[in-house]
């Protein structure tokens, strides 16, 4: 089980999926991956994630165009 608000939940997997289809290349078969693992306790400390609770990573991977890393703080 998951804490978070389910309608944010599924308003940021629907922005994210539909980018990375969105902003593909070209005659390019879109591939995405999403990937969760368990945080362990001491990558959650170094990441200074409240201690106490399970955490997660969530990845999501594709192979479309990318942004330039000039844009990346405001993305």
């Amino acid at each position: 089980m998951m804490r978070a608000d389910p309608s944010q939940m599924n308003q940021l997997f629907l922005n994210l999926f539909s980018n990375a289809l969105k902003f593909r290349l070209p005659d390019i078969t879109p591939h995405i991956s999403l990937r969760c693992v368990t945080v362990e306790s001491t990558e959650a400390k170094e990441q200074q994630l409240l201690p106490g609770l399970d955490w997660v990573k969530l990845t999501l991977q594709d192979n479309g165009i990318g942004f330039e890393q000039t844009f990346a703080e405001k993305i």
